[in-house]
Parts: C-alpha cells; sequence; structure tokens
C-alpha cells in the first residue's frame, strides 16, 4: 500500500512555489499501471472532493513522487473514481541534480544590459540633450606668423615637425569681445589703415587657450613698397607689445572634458533599450559613442590642436580599467574639424600668388616637365626618329613652363593689396568650446513590471542558482543527476529551465 495525499497547487508551470496545501486525509491506495512517469489509482471519494484538488503525492517506502492529476474518470456509483496522474519531475526530482554552470539568459541579478522585454506604446523616442564646455571655452588664440625682422631674406630655421621660416606670436582673446584685447585692436588698425605690412605674413585663430606663460614679447611692423621690399630697405611701423612668442616647446596642446554620466541626461537605462548617443560638435560634425565605451570610468573628450595649420581633433579618452586614477589613454574613436581660416597678409604681391595658389602651381609644374619628358622618350628610344612625333609635347611642355613663370611675374607686377578687412572671419567664436551630449532613447514605461516577473537579462556563463523567489531562464540547459533521476525527468528540467520559470 502506499500514502497518498491531495493537494492544492496555485502554481503551475512557468511558475513553482513550494506553498501547496493539503486536502483532506492521507489515504492508502494501490496504485495500478504506475511507473515514474505516469499513472493512476482508484478510490473512493465524492465528487466535490475530485474538484477540490489539482495535485497529489505518493510515497512508497522512502520514494516520494509528486505529480499533476491529469484526469479523473468516474468508475461506480458516483463513489469510486480512476485518478490519472502525470509526475511532477522539477518538485520530485530538484533535489537529486546538480545546477552546474549553465547559459543564463535571465534572472533577478541587476544589469544593464539590453532588454527586449522594456517597451512602451510611445511611438517616438525620447531625447535628452546636455552642454559641455572645455575649461577654456569662450576663449580662442590668435597667431600672426611674422618674418625674422633682423634680416631682410630670412632662411628658414627648424623646429620640431614643421620647418618654419618665420616665427609665431600668440595673443588670448575672449570670443565675444576680441575688441578688449588692445594689442589685437592696435594690430587691426595698423593693418587697415597704415602702409603696406612686409613682415605680417598670415594670421589665424586656434580654439582656446594654447600656452599659459607671461605675454612679455613684442615685435614691431614693418612697411615698405616693392622696391623697398626687394632691396631689404624695410621702414619701421608701431610695436605690437604683450604677446606671447611662440617657441615650439609647449608641452601639451590639449584640453579634456569628462562626460558625466551620473546627470539626468545619462542615466542607466541607456543601455538596456533601442537607444544612440552622439556628441555635437559644431566644427567637427557628430560623433557617435559605441556601446562599449558608454559606461567606461572617465571617459573624456579630448581636443587636440595643431598650432601650425588650427587643424583640431578630437578623441575620446580614458585611463587604463586596471589604473582609473591614470592619464586618459587614446580610444578608438574620434573626429577631426578643418584648420582655421588663414587670412594671408603678405606684402609682396607675389608672396602672396605664390601662397594662395601653391596646390595648382605644383600641379601645373609637374604636367609641364612630365609632358617634356614624355617628349624627349619618344624622341630617344627611336633613335632620333621620333623626335617628329614628340616635337609637339616638348613644345606644349615648355610652353606651359612659359606660361606659369609669366602669371607668377606678372603677379608681381599686380597692386598690392592688404586683406585684413576679412580678419573678422579668424575671430569668429563659431560655439568655441562648447559641444552636445544627446541621447536618443526608446521611452519606456513597463520596467518595473518587467524586472519584477522577469529579472534582468544576463546572457552569460555563471553557476545557477534557483531563487527562492524571482524568475530564472537559460540557454541550453544540461543539469546533471546522482544516477538516480530518469532521463525523461533530466530532459523535462532542462526544458523546464529553458523556457523559464518563476519562483514565488
Amino acid at each position: 500500500m502506499n500514502e497518498l495525499r491531495f493537494y492544492k497547487n496555485p502554481a503551475a508551470y512557468p511558475d513553482y512555489t513550494e506553498a501547496i496545501t493539503q486536502v483532506g486525509v492521507v489515504r492508502e491506495v494501490t496504485p495500478r499501471n504506475m511507473d515514474y512517469h505516469t499513472g493512476y489509482v482508484d478510490i473512493e471519494m465524492t465528487f466535490d472532493e475530485v474538484l477540490s484538488c489539482n495535485y497529489l503525492s505518493i510515497k512508497k517506502d522512502t520514494v516520494l513522487l509528486y505529480a499533476w492529476i491529469m484526469d479523473v474518470e468516474e468508475r461506480a456509483g458516483n463513489k469510486l473514481y480512476r485518478v490519472h496522474y502525470q509526475v511532477d519531475a522539477f518538485r520530485t526530482f530538484r533535489s537529486k541534480v546538480s545546477l552546474l554552470s549553465q547559459w543564463v539568459l535571465r534572472d533577478m541579478n541587476e544589469t544593464t544590459l539590453k532588454d527586449n522585454l522594456l517597451s512602451s506604446t510611445q511611438s517616438y523616442p525620447d531625447i535628452r540633450r546636455q552642454t559641455f564646455a572645455f575649461d577654456d571655452a569662450g576663449w580662442r588664440t590668435l597667431v600672426i606668423q611674422v618674418r625674422d625682422q633682423k634680416i631682410p631674406k630670412p632662411p628658414y630655421n627648424s623646429t620640431p615637425v614643421q620647418p618654419s621660416p618665420y616665427v609665431m606670436y600668440m595673443k588670448k582673446y575672449q570670443t565675444n569681445s576680441w575688441a578688449s584685447v588692445q594689442s589685437i585692436v592696435n594690430l587691426i588698425y595698423y593693418l587697415g589703415n597704415s602702409a603696406q605690412t612686409s613682415n605680417v605674413v598670415t594670421i589665424y585663430s586656434l580654439p582656446g587657450i594654447i600656452y599659459t606663460s607671461a605675454e612679455t614679447d613684442s615685435f614691431m611692423l614693418k612697411f615698405a613698397t616693392d622696391a623697398q621690399y626687394d632691396t631689404g630697405a624695410w621702414e619701421d611701423g608701431p610695436t605690437i607689445s604683450n604677446v606671447y612668442k611662440y617657441s615650439g616647446t609647449i608641452g601639451s596642446l590639449k584640453n579634456s572634458k569628462e562626460l558625466l554620466y551620473d546627470l539626468d541626461v545619462m542615466n542607466s537605462d541607456v543601455g538596456k533599450v533601442e537607444h544612440n548617443v552622439q556628441i555635437v560638435l559644431p566644427d567637427a560634425g557628430i560623433m557617435r559613442i559605441p556601446d562599449e565605451l558608454l559606461y567606461r570610468y572617465g571617459l573624456s573628450l579630448t581636443r587636440y590642436v595643431d598650432v601650425y595649420s588650427g587643424s583640431v581633433n578630437y578623441m575620446l579618452e580614458a585611463p587604463d580599467e586596471d589604473d582609473p586614477t591614470g592619464p586618459l589613454k587614446p580610444l578608438n574613436v574620434s573626429a577631426r574639424a578643418g584648420g582655421s581660416p588663414s587670412i594671408p597678409v603678405l606684402s609682396n604681391p607675389m608672396d602672396t600668388y605664390l601662397s594662395q595658389n601653391q596646390s595648382a602651381l605644383t600641379s601645373s609644374l609637374l604636367g609641364d616637365v612630365a609632358m617634356i619628358g614624355t617628349g624627349l622618350f619618344t624622341g630617344l628610344s627611336t633613335g632620333g626618329a621620333g623626335f617628329v612625333a614628340g616635337a609637339p609635347m616638348i613644345a606644349a611642355g615648355v610652353g606651359g613652363l612659359a606660361r606659369t613663370a609669366g602669371n607668377v611675374l606678372d603677379a608681381n607686377k599686380q597692386s598690392p593689396s592688404n586683406p585684413p578687412a576679412v580678419l573678422g572671419t579668424a575671430l569668429a567664436p563659431h560655439y568655441d568650446g562648447q559641444f552636445w551630449l544627446v541621447v536618443t532613447v526608446q521611452h519606456v514605461d513597463n520596467e518595473a513590471l518587467v524586472n519584477a516577473r522577469f529579472g534582468y537579462p544576463q546572457n552569460t556563463l555563471k553557476n545557477l542558482v534557483l531563487p527562492s523567489t524571482g524568475f530564472v531562464q537559460t540557454q541550453g540547459c544540461n543539469v546533471r543527476s546522482d544516477g538516480t533521476v530518469p532521463l525523461w525527468a533530466i530532459q523535462e528540467i532542462n526544458s523546464i529551465l529553458d523556457n523559464g520559470i518563476r519562483f514565488y
């Protein structure tokens, strides 16, 4: 004889609970057609008792099987019923299997991973924006390239990386009021109202504060006609004082700004749903922050400035993960801005022409020389017989060189022009030092409900732990037994965990 107990079990899969309620008394029965998986028992009971339970347990010796009631047949006179059952593998054999390490899709450990269960009835995304600014926002540095004043025709001097024949002077100014810097005002005034300058070559503007040293230097404007320039007879002009003389020894031409993710614009839920995180740089376009960098400690935007061209390179940087207080290191995301507008103020018309047409002149000269070379090769390769065919190419090449030389000489005879009236282009702020973090994120209004019922996405291999309350789901589950669990029960437990089970 076996002990039979009836229960009320409120939690059918995918739910599970230990709180099952016994109904009636313990009965002694003899199961028929009984095995580990299914069977039935004939028992005297009333129809009311039949409808009062959905679960049972059968104990024989030390073996205890829990089972779902699958069907009930009336056998005789509303008193004898046949109860068909199917063993509940999970409750019966749970203590006899080892869960081991499994690929866990979801459990109750909180994460910030993308969660495809989160959603909303709102059809458009939320757009969050945060404004950032570099520490020197609102400041720029004016660069004035000046010929060496000591000798009329200075030799090229060599500075690191960039050889330059000119001396570079710098002056910091605020973008909303460059006229408040008297040295710049004086320079603009004299360039616009005096004779042609012969030593100021070009002027341009760099974002931010490029130097920190004291402004103790000065340079004298020189003026001359073309004839005076050729002979070196420069006339002294006014002195522009309180400027910084660049020596090529500035240690760092960069400025970094940490992106603060603890603010409202970057809540921890961003990675859980469809999202797009971008940095809007007015001078360089849009830089996207990839997911693998979103929560990198100390993530910062660093601006590098080339003092020779005004070109700006923006890079995402962060400390090494094993040294969070260490220096910033470049990552794999960057954006490049164009160089600052350069305003040529060369006094000599030929120098101005060469400066502004350098690329076109180089292409023209290379083409003309190549054409001459092709014509010569045609004649020489045929022992002189082909010179007739090559002569037109040689003539065209020589003619091209002559025209190019003529254009350069003509430029030297043009009336000198002084264009400082367009210096405002180099002095304009262009949102200098300011940028925006823009986050587009799918709106979510069911997060609390989803997390309470289904936990959080895990997507990782780890030791499987079944909670007292909460949800667990695996993928490709493969538990092991102590050798007393039938195969069908192991397969059913694996299937239950792969489909997901909620404990309460």
